[in-house]
Protein backbone atom coordinates (compact mmCIF):
# COMPACT_ATOMS: atom_id res chain seq x y z
CA UNK A 1 0.00 0.00 0.00
CA UNK A 2 1.26 3.12 -1.16
CA UNK A 3 0.15 7.01 -0.31
CA UNK A 4 -0.67 9.38 -2.78
CA UNK A 5 1.20 12.65 -1.91
CA UNK A 6 1.64 12.13 1.93
CA UNK A 7 1.82 15.05 4.10
CA UNK A 8 5.70 15.79 5.17
CA UNK A 9 7.39 18.72 6.48
CA UNK A 10 7.94 20.40 3.51
CA UNK A 11 5.17 21.93 2.11
CA UNK A 12 4.07 21.06 -1.47
CA UNK A 13 1.36 22.89 -4.05
CA UNK A 14 0.84 19.22 -5.71
CA UNK A 15 -0.82 18.40 -1.81
CA UNK A 16 -3.84 20.41 -3.49
CA UNK A 17 -3.68 17.89 -6.48
CA UNK A 18 -6.12 15.05 -4.81
CA UNK A 19 -6.15 11.39 -6.35
CA UNK A 20 -10.06 10.73 -6.42
CA UNK A 21 -9.80 7.65 -9.14
CA UNK A 22 -11.32 4.65 -7.78
CA UNK A 23 -9.66 1.39 -10.04
CA UNK A 24 -9.67 -1.95 -9.88
CA UNK A 25 -8.36 -4.30 -12.06
CA UNK A 26 -8.49 -8.04 -11.93
CA UNK A 27 -6.09 -10.12 -14.19
CA UNK A 28 -5.81 -7.59 -16.76
CA UNK A 29 -9.18 -8.43 -18.14
CA UNK A 30 -11.66 -7.33 -15.20
CA UNK A 31 -12.06 -3.56 -14.15
CA UNK A 32 -14.09 -0.93 -12.17
CA UNK A 33 -14.70 2.49 -12.08
CA UNK A 34 -17.08 4.63 -10.44
CA UNK A 35 -18.07 6.67 -7.54
CA UNK A 36 -17.15 4.01 -4.65
CA UNK A 37 -14.58 4.30 -1.92
CA UNK A 38 -14.01 1.46 0.05
CA UNK A 39 -15.69 2.49 2.99
CA UNK A 40 -18.10 1.19 5.66
CA UNK A 41 -20.98 3.44 4.12
CA UNK A 42 -20.50 2.48 0.93
CA UNK A 43 -22.04 -0.91 1.70
CA UNK A 44 -24.64 0.51 4.22
CA UNK A 45 -22.75 -0.85 7.35
CA UNK A 46 -22.85 2.56 8.65
CA UNK A 47 -25.19 5.60 8.01
CA UNK A 48 -23.79 9.04 7.13
CA UNK A 49 -25.99 11.07 5.88
CA UNK A 50 -28.99 8.73 5.47
CA UNK A 51 -28.67 6.33 2.36
CA UNK A 52 -25.78 6.15 0.33
CA UNK A 53 -25.94 6.11 -3.45
CA UNK A 54 -23.15 5.17 -5.63
CA UNK A 55 -22.66 3.12 -8.64
CA UNK A 56 -20.36 2.19 -10.83
CA UNK A 57 -18.82 0.16 -14.50
CA UNK A 58 -17.63 -3.42 -14.90
CA UNK A 59 -15.81 -3.29 -17.96
CA UNK A 60 -14.19 -6.83 -19.53
CA UNK A 61 -11.70 -7.38 -22.11
CA UNK A 62 -8.74 -4.48 -23.43
CA UNK A 63 -10.80 -2.01 -22.69
CA UNK A 64 -9.32 -2.64 -18.96
CA UNK A 65 -5.73 -1.63 -20.34
CA UNK A 66 -6.31 1.78 -19.84
CA UNK A 67 -7.44 1.31 -16.45
CA UNK A 68 -4.23 -0.46 -15.95
CA UNK A 69 -2.57 2.89 -17.59
CA UNK A 70 -4.06 5.13 -15.39
CA UNK A 71 -3.25 3.17 -12.26
CA UNK A 72 0.17 2.91 -13.85
CA UNK A 73 0.54 6.77 -13.98
CA UNK A 74 -0.38 7.32 -10.41
CA UNK A 75 1.78 4.17 -9.00
CA UNK A 76 4.82 6.40 -10.94
CA UNK A 77 3.43 9.56 -9.23
CA UNK A 78 3.79 8.05 -5.55
CA UNK A 79 6.90 5.69 -5.86
CA UNK A 80 8.98 7.20 -9.10
CA UNK A 81 9.01 3.73 -10.13
CA UNK A 82 7.79 2.52 -13.99
CA UNK A 83 5.25 -0.79 -13.99
CA UNK A 84 5.85 -3.34 -16.53
CA UNK A 85 2.60 -2.18 -18.53
CA UNK A 86 3.09 -5.68 -21.13
CA UNK A 87 3.01 -7.44 -17.73
CA UNK A 88 -0.79 -6.54 -16.99
CA UNK A 89 -2.27 -5.62 -20.14
CA UNK A 90 -4.06 -8.13 -22.90
CA UNK A 91 -4.06 -7.86 -26.24
CA UNK A 92 -5.65 -5.25 -28.81
CA UNK A 93 -8.75 -6.34 -30.39
CA UNK A 94 -9.26 -4.44 -33.51
CA UNK A 95 -13.08 -5.64 -34.58
CA UNK A 96 -14.90 -2.88 -36.10
CA UNK A 97 -17.63 -2.86 -33.90
CA UNK A 98 -20.86 0.17 -33.33
CA UNK A 99 -20.51 -0.37 -29.02
CA UNK A 100 -17.69 1.54 -27.40
CA UNK A 101 -16.02 1.84 -23.71
CA UNK A 102 -13.62 4.49 -23.15
CA UNK A 103 -11.88 4.59 -20.11
CA UNK A 104 -9.70 7.84 -19.82
CA UNK A 105 -8.32 9.81 -17.10
CA UNK A 106 -7.54 13.46 -16.61
CA UNK A 107 -5.54 15.37 -14.35
CA UNK A 108 -4.12 18.95 -13.44
CA UNK A 109 -0.58 18.68 -14.78
CA UNK A 110 -1.42 18.67 -18.47
CA UNK A 111 -3.06 21.72 -18.64
CA UNK A 112 -5.74 20.25 -20.37
CA UNK A 113 -9.53 19.79 -18.97
CA UNK A 114 -10.63 16.71 -21.01
CA UNK A 115 -13.59 15.87 -18.30
CA UNK A 116 -14.78 19.77 -18.74
CA UNK A 117 -14.02 19.64 -22.71
CA UNK A 118 -16.34 16.02 -22.65
CA UNK A 119 -18.93 17.10 -20.31
CA UNK A 120 -19.60 20.62 -22.58
CA UNK A 121 -19.70 18.29 -25.99
CA UNK A 122 -22.16 15.76 -24.27
CA UNK A 123 -24.52 18.34 -23.14
CA UNK A 124 -24.41 20.23 -26.69
CA UNK A 125 -25.01 17.30 -29.08
CA UNK A 126 -27.92 16.04 -26.73
CA UNK A 127 -31.00 16.47 -29.27
CA UNK A 128 -33.65 14.64 -26.45
CA UNK A 129 -32.07 14.56 -23.14
CA UNK A 130 -29.35 14.94 -20.51
CA UNK A 131 -29.50 13.31 -17.08
CA UNK A 132 -27.14 14.48 -14.46
CA UNK A 133 -26.27 12.94 -11.25
CA UNK A 134 -23.65 14.76 -9.09
CA UNK A 135 -22.84 14.91 -5.29
CA UNK A 136 -22.06 18.67 -6.19
CA UNK A 137 -23.19 21.00 -8.88
CA UNK A 138 -20.45 23.94 -8.65
CA UNK A 139 -19.98 25.08 -12.34
CA UNK A 140 -19.12 27.78 -15.03
CA UNK A 141 -20.93 30.41 -16.64
CA UNK A 142 -20.62 28.68 -20.16
CA UNK A 143 -21.50 25.43 -18.83
CA UNK A 144 -24.94 26.39 -17.11
CA UNK A 145 -25.58 28.56 -20.24
CA UNK A 146 -25.20 24.79 -22.62
CA UNK A 147 -27.46 23.51 -20.02
CA UNK A 148 -30.27 26.77 -20.17
CA UNK A 149 -29.94 26.59 -23.99
CA UNK A 150 -30.49 22.61 -23.81
CA UNK A 151 -33.91 23.28 -21.93
CA UNK A 152 -34.95 26.18 -23.92
CA UNK A 153 -34.83 23.76 -26.90
CA UNK A 154 -36.91 21.33 -25.57
CA UNK A 155 -34.44 18.74 -24.54
CA UNK A 156 -35.28 17.35 -21.36
CA UNK A 157 -32.65 18.03 -18.56
CA UNK A 158 -32.76 16.61 -15.44
CA UNK A 159 -30.20 16.75 -12.54
CA UNK A 160 -29.88 14.75 -9.65
CA UNK A 161 -28.81 15.68 -6.26
CA UNK A 162 -28.27 14.91 -2.95
CA UNK A 163 -31.33 15.70 -0.33
CA UNK A 164 -28.83 15.22 2.64
CA UNK A 165 -25.86 17.36 2.53
CA UNK A 166 -22.50 16.31 3.71
CA UNK A 167 -20.56 19.48 3.25
CA UNK A 168 -23.22 22.77 4.02
CA UNK A 169 -20.87 24.99 1.90
CA UNK A 170 -20.96 23.07 -1.18
CA UNK A 171 -24.44 22.30 -0.93
CA UNK A 172 -25.50 25.97 -0.78
CA UNK A 173 -23.72 26.45 -3.22
CA UNK A 174 -25.23 23.93 -5.32
CA UNK A 175 -28.22 25.35 -5.14
CA UNK A 176 -27.11 28.63 -5.76
CA UNK A 177 -25.82 27.09 -9.05
CA UNK A 178 -29.37 25.85 -10.27
CA UNK A 179 -31.79 28.66 -10.26
CA UNK A 180 -30.88 29.73 -14.40
CA UNK A 181 -31.53 26.09 -15.28
CA UNK A 182 -35.29 25.61 -13.34
CA UNK A 183 -36.00 28.86 -14.55
CA UNK A 184 -35.07 27.85 -18.32
CA UNK A 185 -37.04 24.71 -17.62
CA UNK A 186 -34.71 21.85 -16.24
CA UNK A 187 -35.66 19.92 -13.22
CA UNK A 188 -33.56 19.39 -10.43
CA UNK A 189 -34.01 16.05 -8.14
CA UNK A 190 -33.18 16.24 -4.21
CA UNK A 191 -32.20 12.60 -3.27
CA UNK A 192 -34.24 12.60 0.19
CA UNK A 193 -33.44 9.38 1.25
CA UNK A 194 -29.67 10.29 1.92
CA UNK A 195 -26.80 11.33 0.00
CA UNK A 196 -26.38 10.87 -3.80
CA UNK A 197 -22.91 10.19 -4.51
CA UNK A 198 -23.39 8.43 -8.35
CA UNK A 199 -21.50 10.51 -10.97
CA UNK A 200 -23.32 9.79 -13.90
CA UNK A 201 -24.64 11.67 -17.09
CA UNK A 202 -26.80 9.82 -19.83
CA UNK A 203 -27.16 11.50 -22.93
CA UNK A 204 -30.42 10.68 -25.55
CA UNK A 205 -30.04 7.01 -24.56
CA UNK A 206 -26.95 6.75 -26.91
CA UNK A 207 -24.28 7.87 -24.77
CA UNK A 208 -23.39 7.98 -21.16
CA UNK A 209 -20.42 8.63 -18.39
CA UNK A 210 -19.93 6.61 -15.31
CA UNK A 211 -16.82 7.46 -13.39
CA UNK A 212 -15.02 9.91 -10.55
CA UNK A 213 -15.93 13.21 -12.00
CA UNK A 214 -18.19 15.30 -9.96
CA UNK A 215 -19.83 18.54 -11.51
CA UNK A 216 -17.63 21.05 -9.63
CA UNK A 217 -14.33 22.76 -10.36
CA UNK A 218 -11.98 20.63 -8.23
CA UNK A 219 -12.97 17.42 -10.02
CA UNK A 220 -13.06 19.28 -13.15
CA UNK A 221 -9.57 20.86 -12.96
CA UNK A 222 -7.50 19.99 -9.68
CA UNK A 223 -8.11 16.57 -8.88
CA UNK A 224 -6.71 13.56 -10.51
CA UNK A 225 -9.77 11.80 -12.06
CA UNK A 226 -11.23 8.68 -14.23
CA UNK A 227 -13.89 7.26 -16.07
CA UNK A 228 -15.64 5.44 -18.58
CA UNK A 229 -17.46 6.90 -21.81
CA UNK A 230 -20.16 4.79 -23.38
CA UNK A 231 -21.44 4.65 -27.07
CA UNK A 232 -24.30 3.00 -28.08
CA UNK A 233 -24.27 0.20 -24.98
CA UNK A 234 -27.06 -1.34 -23.85
CA UNK A 235 -25.40 -0.84 -19.88
CA UNK A 236 -27.16 3.19 -21.22
CA UNK A 237 -30.61 1.41 -20.97
CA UNK A 238 -29.82 0.13 -17.63
CA UNK A 239 -27.68 3.88 -16.07
CA UNK A 240 -30.95 5.73 -17.90
CA UNK A 241 -33.87 2.61 -15.60
CA UNK A 242 -32.19 3.37 -12.34
CA UNK A 243 -31.56 7.11 -13.10
CA UNK A 244 -35.43 7.30 -13.86
CA UNK A 245 -36.09 4.73 -10.70
CA UNK A 246 -34.12 6.81 -8.30
CA UNK A 247 -36.23 10.52 -8.78
CA UNK A 248 -39.36 8.60 -7.78
CA UNK A 249 -37.38 8.29 -4.41
CA UNK A 250 -36.67 12.55 -4.50
CA UNK A 251 -38.19 15.83 -3.84
CA UNK A 252 -38.74 18.05 -6.61
CA UNK A 253 -36.66 21.34 -6.43
CA UNK A 254 -39.01 24.10 -8.80
CA UNK A 255 -37.92 27.90 -9.20
CA UNK A 256 -40.74 28.83 -7.64
CA UNK A 257 -39.30 26.81 -4.18
CA UNK A 258 -35.76 27.88 -5.38
CA UNK A 259 -36.66 31.58 -4.84
CA UNK A 260 -38.03 30.86 -1.58
CA UNK A 261 -34.55 29.64 -0.17
CA UNK A 262 -34.07 31.68 3.24
CA UNK A 263 -32.77 34.84 3.03
CA UNK A 264 -28.88 33.53 5.16
CA UNK A 265 -28.71 31.17 1.75
CA UNK A 266 -28.82 33.58 -0.61
CA UNK A 267 -26.75 36.19 1.20
CA UNK A 268 -24.41 33.01 1.60
CA UNK A 269 -24.38 32.47 -2.48
CA UNK A 270 -23.74 35.73 -2.80
CA UNK A 271 -21.16 36.60 -1.15
CA UNK A 272 -19.32 33.22 -1.44
CA UNK A 273 -20.59 32.25 -5.46
CA UNK A 274 -16.88 33.89 -6.21
CA UNK A 275 -14.87 31.41 -4.04
CA UNK A 276 -16.69 28.39 -6.21
CA UNK A 277 -13.67 27.58 -7.52
CA UNK A 278 -12.12 26.53 -4.13
CA UNK A 279 -15.02 23.78 -3.72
Amino acid sequence: MIPFAPLGSNMNPVINYRDHRKICVIDGIVGYVGGANIADEYVHKIERFGHWRDNGIKIMGEACNNLIRLFSETWYLSTSKVLDFSAYSVPFNDEPTKTYLLPFGDGPMDYKNTFYDVFFNLFSIAKKSIYISTPYFIIDDMMIKCLVLACKMGIDVKILIPGIPDKKFAYNLTQAHLGEILKAGGYVYKYKKGFNHAKNIIVDNKYAFCGTVNIDYRSLFLHYECGTLIVNDSVISEMKNDFEQEILDCDLLTYELWKKRNIFSRLFAFIFRVFSPLF
